[in-house]
């Protein structure tokens, strides 16, 4: 235990003198005797290893007689004391004077490793502590930050800044709290830290961001340096991103970049395309490729196309249109066309009432030609009529010579002339109807009429083989088979027209 009075250290003339005795208080079991003469320091003192107190012992401080009467401190360490007064501190600090302190402690063990947080994590002890020496250190330390502040301004600095410990405000036991440094540096030369506005840009080409360069912020006060995250010149991606700068000082500011995507995809769509119509159409069903799309973002959405792949289209060129969007709906299109040509020939069909003339009396008969046509595609098919034949309209037969053999010449209409060389094996007429398309596809038919020698079974068998070979001829060739005249546009002779 330790005994203390207001005395100067090294100038102490009061004599004052501590004591230990047992419980009874009938034995001295420790004494601290020291004179104070005028250069003794005003202090007595009794405690290990000589001495350990005791429960119950009783502690008598005698004081000399010429010695003054003094405010005596005595500090028991943890100890408690039956008889006490409130309090524990002494000397300059408890003095009252202006901008004095008196420190208590707290336990470092509550937060350490982490910072003070004050409140009910760190209470105050029951102890005083080696406070005012850290004060003095805390103060110095203010000052070479800044030496013009007053004493008075110190100290606001000191209590206005500390982590407040127990009931809110100023109490007995904590004062205003745990002195804080860093924070009174803060309120002696305040930092004042202003960021940049926020910044909207756009994206760099073929990039989904942006390097960005951005004004460092502007400080007064105690700041110190200055941090940003992300620095100045990153790469910014498309979007929002938050920059928060820090001082030195724990101030802060913060603003954001905003980079847009404005630039629009690619699209690039395939090459026109021409094709037939589908058998018996006159459309097709066309299937293509989709267009390639690539964007210096991801999400570009699925481009789509109108008419779509697998669309049924018309005969002609149809313009095919196609559009994308990326996720920042920037748009973008491309475009080709579908031609799709009538290749397809139309059908011709014919037939005749009268494939036989007989007799051979240079008749021209209606030989009952019936012809039509139909096409894959609707439209006009005018059909036109040529007669062939393995005789000549001029050719003498033997028994009289007329002229035209073929008039009339056109489906219903057609009349042919009964007729034959009397020197040969019979004649064959062979129709030849054909039309075409409004696409330029044409196609025919072939017909025939015979006129046989006689009446014999042989003649006709001759001549319908001669009918069956040119007809066969005919329909692979679209002409008539080597020997044969146009008939039809002799010159008028003989009265039977």
């Amino acid at each position: 235990m330790d005994l203390f009075w207001p005395d100067p250290l090294g100038g102490s003339s009061n004599d004052y003198d501590l004591f230990v005795l047992n419980s009874t208080g009938t034995a001295v079991l420790a004494a601290s005797t020291n004179s104070q003469t005028g250069s003794q320091d005003p202090y007595e003192a009794i405690g290990p290893p000589v001495f350990v107190p005791a429960v119950g012992h009783r502690i008598v401080i005698v004081k000399a007689n010429a010695a003054a009467n003094r405010f005596l401190h005595l500090d028991t360490g943890r100890a408690r004391l039956a008889i006490s007064t409130n309090g524990n501190v002494r000397g300059h600090n408890a003095s009252g004077a202006a901008n004095a302190f008196s420190v208590a402690a707290t336990d470092v063990s509550n937060s350490f490793p982490n910072p003070f947080t004050g409140g009910a994590t760190n209470p105050v002890e029951l102890f005083s502590s080696d406070g005012p020496r850290r004060i003095f250190f805390t103060a110095a330390l203010l000052l070479s930050f800044s030496p013009t502040p007053t004493p008075a301004q110190v100290r606001t600095a000191l209590t206005s800044s500390a982590l407040d410990i127990e009931a809110p405000g100023f109490d007995r036991d904590s004062g205003a709290g745990i002195v804080m440094a860093f924070g009174a540096m803060k309120v002696i030369n305040p930092c004042s830290v202003t960021c940049s506005a926020n910044l909207i840009r756009p994206n760099d080409p073929n990039q989904c961001g942006a390097l960005t360069n951005y004004p460092a912020p502007t400080t007064a006060g105690g700041c110190g340096a200055v941090t940003c995250s992300p620095p100045s010149g990153s790469f910014f991606p498309v979007g929002t991103t938050p920059v928060a700068c820090d001082t030195a000082s724990e101030d802060s500011c913060s603003f954001t970049v905003t980079v847009n995507d404005v630039q629009a995809p690619s699209i690039t769509c395939p090459a026109s395309q021409s094709v037939p119509t589908d058998p018996g159409l006159c459309s097709a069903v066309v299937n293509y490729p989709p267009p390639a799309v690539t964007d210096n973002c991801p999400g570009v959405g699925a481009p789509s196309c109108v008419p779509p792949s697998g669309s049924v289209f018309p005969l002609g060129t149809t313009p095919v249109g196609c559009a994308v969007e990326d996720a920042a709906g920037n748009p973008a299109g491309c475009g080709f066309t579908v031609t799709v040509n009538d290749l397809e020939p139309p059908k011709v069909l014919c037939s005749v009432a009268t494939p036989r003339l007989w007799p051979p009396n240079h008749d021209l008969v209606d030989v009952g030609l019936t012809a039509s046509a139909s096409d894959n595609c609707a439209g006009p098919l005018p059909i036109a009529v040529h007669v062939f034949g393995d005789e000549d309209d001029e050719m003498p037969t033997g028994d009289g010579n007329f002229s035209p053999d073929a008039k009339d010449i056109a489906p219903g209409t057609l009349r042919l002339r009964g007729e034959r060389r009397g020197d040969a094996d019979g004649r064959v007429y062979l129709s030849l109807e054909s039309t075409s398309d409004a696409s330029g596809n044409s196609s025919f038919a072939c017909c025939t009429v015979v006129v046989p020698h006689d009446q014999s079974r042989a003649s006709i068998l001759s001549v319908d083989n001669q009918a069956s070979a040119a007809q066969a001829f005919c329909s692979a060739s679209g002409t008539p088979p080597p020997g044969y005249f146009v008939v039809g546009d002799g010159p008028v002779i003989g009265p039977k027209q």
